[in-house]
């Protein structure tokens, strides 16, 4: 397997650090390797913000900032490479690589203001579709607590797959 290399990109406040390490965490459970860390400076919430995330079938040693991704997941309409693009919209629709995607619907749905989770449940169906990862054993390993429900992640993963 080629490194699968995803930035999220957003705002800082919303929840995109936690996607990026629930992610990794799962991944980390199948004998995959994966890493996450977080880019902000020392502004407020609502600066812009970035979380890395490195996904493979070897050890990953590279500890730096993603300059070429494969996927790109964001809040913000900040198109500026090429590779697959997830972007928070209000309407589900694909583009090319573009996948504009309905996250505030799912998360008003289901009453929560962050739209992190609905987010991660796209990128795990666009992982799945284009990468071949297994995409039940990520959704079935994410374990239910105060801030993580299982339930935003599947409705964000069945949206996305709808149009894949």
């Amino acid at each position: 397997m080629k490194t699968i290399k995803v930035i999220w990109q957003g705002l800082g406040g919303e929840g995109i650090k936690t996607a990026a390490i629930i992610l990794a965490r799962t991944i980390n459970q199948q004998k995959l390797f994966a890493q996450s860390f977080p880019e902000y400076g020392p502004e407020r919430s609502g600066a812009k913000t970035y979380a890395y995330i490195r996904i493979s079938d070897h050890e990953i040693l590279s500890h730096y900032p993603i300059t070429k991704p494969s996927i790109v997941v964001s809040t913000i309409k900040d198109i500026k490479f090429d590779c697959y693009h997830i972007l928070a919209t209000d309407f589900l629709e694909k583009e090319a690589q573009i996948f504009y995607f309905p996250a505030q619907k799912i998360a008003k749905k289901f009453k929560v203001k962050y739209l992190n989770l609905p987010l991660l449940g796209a990128l795990i169906a666009l992982l799945e579709k284009k990468y071949q990862l297994d995409a039940t054993l990520t959704l079935n390993s994410i374990k239910k607590s105060k801030k993580i429900n299982p339930e935003i992640i599947r409705a964000g993963y069945q949206e996305l797959n709808s149009i894949l």
